[in-house]
């Protein structure tokens, strides 16, 4: 039995010499890897995050609209139908004075009954193959913005892209003003 439990504690100093061997060879690699300083470098970093099927999607809208100065949104029939749905048109029925949206719409007159609460002066009808091409996106504060990737499957397999990048948000937001724009006189 000596025997046995010698061996046992001879094997284990053997593992943490080792380790201590290998200790100065791994501080150096860590020291290599570069650190980032998260009050310095948040400002700049651009995240991308796919998101995939509606709970993920869903969630990332409610967290989005829970708080926000400005949101555009643009979407087809089929979108502002789901959101109304999800009961995300809610806020907007009951937005502070400080928090502003506008709405681009898709929607037939058969389904206007979704903005009914909503100040109509902040949504305007979208006509043509623009609302056909499936483009949907949320853009809050001019500082995120959540683009749907349509997939013909089951609502399991949608997909929507989120990011904080500045030149995707730019151009969303250009093609947004350029929208409301042109839909000047389409008022739902």
């Amino acid at each position: 039995m000596d025997k046995a439990i010698e061996t046992l504690i001879n094997s284990k100093k053997e593992i943490l010499k080792s380790i201590e061997n290998t200790k100065n060879k791994l501080v150096r690699i860590w020291d290599t890897i570069p650190s980032f300083d998260s009050a310095q470098n948040n400002d700049t970093n651009e995240k991308f995050q796919m998101l995939q099927g509606t709970n993920m999607i869903y969630s990332k809208i409610a967290e989005m609209i829970d708080s926000y100065g400005e949101i555009s949104l643009l979407g087809s029939e089929k979108d502002y139908l789901n959101l109304y749905h999800g009961d995300f048109l809610d806020c907007f029925v009951q937005s502070s004075s400080q928090q502003q949206f506008r709405m681009l719409s898709g929607c037939s007159k058969k389904t206007t009954y979704i903005f009914d609460d909503i100040q109509r002066n902040n949504v305007r009808n979208l006509s043509g193959n623009l609302v056909k091409s499936f483009l949907c996106f949320i853009i809050k504060d001019n500082c995120e913005i959540l683009c749907f990737l349509k997939n013909t499957g089951p609502a399991i397999s949608l997909v929507a892209m989120w990011t904080n990048s500045k030149s995707i948000i730019h151009s969303m937001s250009l093609l947004f003003e350029m929208l409301w724009y042109k839909s000047r006189n389409n008022h739902l």
